[in-house]
């Protein structure tokens, strides 16, 4: 019965031994085609800048193969594809490089529509002519213009990420490391469906106003940018707080009928809990 159980042991380790492996060669190949894409990006987003001081200082007439070539990379969305399968393995990435990567999505967005503008504003032999635009137009275009600058902000952001795939891959296993961040990334997956449930989102959204500043400085995207850094500190905090199975017990709890009536009377509770304190300290001055 012993070496029964010492064989199925055997068994079991070398299948999780086998599915590892697995893992890690496929992990391997990811990480190596995300570079290769990285480079392709490189590539794209210099072609992008050198066709487009075509389409300013060469190109006048329509359709000529720079201005195709343009277009062809704008209009079928070659880098966004890139870059928009990388983002799709999130999980494979610490938080904070994630972040930067959300960051160089909205850049490339950026870049993008300030060549898609510049090409619309030149857009005939005769657009050509207008001093206006061209006196629009030509600064983005120069070296060290906002186009160029963008784009080498956007490769400087790439080539970390690219250095952290190199560092990945330089471990003798790289699994374990990614397995890490997957954990992670659940956990925090977990405490965001907590926090929803508790709807702490729509408590923030309700109350991020401050009196005391004016409405001209607390505008809507300025709201947005605040409840989001808010929000993201509360994940922080409960991160730190609890561990995963202790989130999965709330996220029971708060799923519950008692916990449901918790979430649904907090406002009053809050309210009462207040005048409670503020009675008792005014009855002991």
């Amino acid at each position: 019965m012993k070496s029964k159980i010492i064989f199925l042991l055997v068994i079991a380790i070398s299948l999780n031994s086998i599915a590892n492996g697995s893992k890690e060669q496929e992990l391997r190949a990811k990480l190596i085609g995300f570079q290769s894409k990285i480079d392709y990006m490189f590539q794209l987003l210099d072609e992008s800048f050198l066709l487009s001081r075509d389409w300013v200082f060469t190109d006048r007439v329509s359709n000529t193969p720079s201005k195709i070539k343009l277009k062809n990379i704008l209009d079928n969305k070659i880098i966004d594809s890139c870059f928009g399968e990388i983002l799709t393995y999130q999980y494979y990435f610490p938080s904070d490089l994630f972040d930067k990567l959300l960051y160089v999505s909205a850049q490339i967005q950026s870049i993008q529509y300030e060549i898609k503008y510049m090409m619309d504003q030149l857009n005939s032999f005769e657009s050509y002519d207008d001093p206006f635009i061209i006196f629009e137009i030509t600064p983005t275009v120069e070296y060290g213009g906002s186009i160029n600058q963008s784009i080498s902000e956007v490769k400087e952001n790439l080539t970390l990420l690219n250095l952290y795939f190199t560092t990945i891959l330089s471990h003798k296993k790289v699994w374990p490391t990614i397995e890490s961040n997957i954990k992670n990334k659940n956990k925090r997956q977990l405490i965001v469906q907590l926090l929803d449930l508790m709807e702490v989102r729509d408590e923030l959204i309700e109350n991020t106003m401050d009196p005391f500043i004016p409405d001209e400085y607390f505008n809507e995207d300025t709201k947005a940018l605040l409840r989001d850094g808010m929000f993201k500190l509360i994940i922080d905090y409960y991160d730190s707080l609890f561990s995963e199975t202790e989130i999965k017990q709330l996220l029971n709890f708060y799923s519950s009928n008692p916990g449901k009536k918790i979430i649904d009377s907090q406002g009053v509770l809050s309210i009462k809990l207040f005048d409670s304190i503020f009675n008792k300290a005014y009855k002991d001055l």
